[in-house]
């Protein structure tokens, strides 16, 4: 019995409405022989299925197109890839992997340019041996060393407080 009702909750759970109905009404369930929590379960999953078994009659189908014979089996591909326009072609960063001449259909989004970061500072050049703290020696005040030493000092200063007594 407990094997039907979980055949009842499968049905409901796939969306096989018809055959859930058909399990509660013809397959010889007797709630009797359940307990009051599973009489509730199987008398929800059954009126679900008839409820949603309903609304799929009612609900229009869907057309799909007539093919012809010398129509191939239509397969979707989704995928992302990455390129440049020029004029009316796409290059792309990448081989498609679709045979040459097949027909496809794009949806384009663009994308901002790449951010960049700030380049090196002024006076850098590769392989010197000057810092950037080195460059900045000839603009380097008394006043600096100062604000530098207070940074210093409070980096060190203890982050907890005493309580007042």
């Amino acid at each position: 019995m407990a094997l039907n009702v979980n055949w009842l909750r499968q049905c409901r759970r796939a969306g096989l409405y018809e055959q859930g109905k058909a399990i509660y009404e013809k397959g010889g369930l007797n709630l009797a022989n359940l307990t009051d929590e599973q009489q509730i379960e199987a008398e929800d999953d059954y009126r679900i299925c008839v409820r949603r078994g309903r609304d799929e009659e009612t609900k229009p189908r869907r057309q799909r197109p007539k093919t012809t014979e010398d129509d191939q089996e239509e397969t979707t591909m989704t995928k992302t890839l990455y390129g440049k326009v020029h004029g009316k072609t796409i290059e792309l960063d990448e081989d498609l992997g679709v045979a040459e001449g097949q027909e496809v259909e794009v949806h384009v989004r663009m994308i901002g340019p790449k951010k960049r970061l700030p380049g090196p500072p002024p006076g850098w050049r590769p392989g010197g041996t000057e810092t950037a703290a080195g460059m900045m020696a000839e603009h380097w005040t008394e006043e600096d060393d100062r604000i530098l030493e207070a940074i210093e000092r409070d980096r060190h200063r203890p982050s907890t407080r005493e309580l007042p007594e």
